[in-house]
């Protein structure tokens, strides 16, 4: 039986599905690769987190002469909290910024995918504390509502 995360095959129960499923945070869009970057961006905007970065590997690849599908990846995050997160363990920098990954699958179906704060906090030996749990819960909120169509205006 195979298994599909976000356009990666991998049989089911394989020990590397398994493990990338503890530590990938994904969600299947409703909208397109470029809709989906700008829903990141508007409500990154409305929670006034900072946009550090975004990286559209298709037009780089391009550039190589490389065709790629729609591929993002958002580095955000606010420097305050990433200041408070590494005088908790310096290890979290291969979190930070916080990294976001958009991309559109051989199939035509658009992922938005993150690195699991919790997966990252075990794997560094780092307590849960109010400011990572905040972060998870804020990037979850955040791939959720990317996802979906903006809420019309009344």
């Amino acid at each position: 039986r195979l298994s599909r995360l976000g356009g990666l095959m991998q049989k089911s129960g394989d020990k590397k599905t398994n493990t990338m499923e503890k530590e990938i945070y994904l969600v299947q869009s409703a909208l397109s690769a470029k809709q989906t970057v700008a829903r990141v961006r508007c409500i990154l905007r409305e929670k006034s987190i900072p946009i550090s970065l975004i990286i559209d590997h298709a037009q780089e690849a391009a550039a190589c002469g490389v065709k790629l599908r729609p591929t993002y990846t958002i580095l955000a995050g606010s420097p305050a909290m990433r200041a408070q997160l590494l005088l908790l363990q310096q290890a979290l920098s291969v979190l930070l910024p916080l990294r976001i990954n958009i991309w559109e699958d051989a199939d035509g179906k658009v992922w938005l995918a993150y690195l699991r704060v919790e997966s990252v906090m075990k794997r560094y030996g780092v307590k849960k504390t109010v400011p990572l749990v905040y972060l998870e819960h804020i990037m979850e909120n955040i791939s959720h509502r990317a996802c979906k169509p903006a809420p019309r205006k009344k």
